[in-house]
């Protein structure tokens, strides 16, 4: 946007950059719903191979001890993967998109999406961002399940690192800073003190 708005086309310029930002938006939450798609179809495959590893674990002496020492978190990860898998990858995709999305819109509209996440290395932004989406998404499958933590943690992260990337970016397309936000209110009101 320039600096100043004549009269008669801030309202045009306004208009054609709110069509390019919700145009670009939607093609990152697009690419969101595939990614998620894919993830999810993964994740069927890791949980059927990890249900028939676990029977088979289950019989060894090993896991049998397993079983009877660590009866707690056999139990949970037991009740886990008797879940139908592709019901289990669903639900587990979408606490992962519901712990990212609002983490990374208040990220965004804060400022703290580009200093903490874009312009941070890849374990930095898996530490700030992922571990707490991770978290949520992991606390709200246990509570759900009434399982404990750390079975939940370990079946939400792939998916939930997985996507904050794409979720990152469909943040930063779908609403501005605070700050940006602020400058447009002031252009704004220039532009109709200036039309009175």
């Amino acid at each position: 946007m320039s600096e100043e708005f004549s009269a008669p086309d801030w309202r045009r310029e306004l208009a054609a950059n709110f069509r390019a930002g919700l145009r670009k938006g939607l093609s990152r939450l697009a690419e969101v719903g595939l990614a998620a798609a894919i993830f999810g179809l993964i994740l069927v495959v890791l949980l059927l191979m990890a249900k028939g590893l676990w029977a088979v674990y289950g019989e060894t002496p090993t896991g049998q001890r397993f079983a009877l020492h660590q009866a707690q978190a056999a139990f949970a990860l037991d009740q886990l993967l008797s879940q139908p898998a592709h019901l289990l990858a669903a639900e587990i995709v979408w606490l992962g998109l519901r712990a990212l999305f609002p983490l990374c819109l208040l990220g965004q509209l804060l400022q703290l999406l580009r200093r903490l996440y874009f312009d941070q290395g890849l374990a930095l932004r898996f530490l700030l961002w992922g571990a707490p989406a991770c978290w949520l998404a992991a606390a709200a499958l246990a509570d759900r399940h009434g399982t404990s933590l750390a079975p939940c943690l370990l079946l939400v992260a792939f998916t939930t690192l997985a996507l904050l990337p794409g979720v990152a970016c469909a943040a930063q397309a779908l609403i501005p800073e605070a700050d940006d936000l602020y400058r447009l209110g002031q252009r704004l009101r220039r532009a109709a003190t200036a039309t009175d």
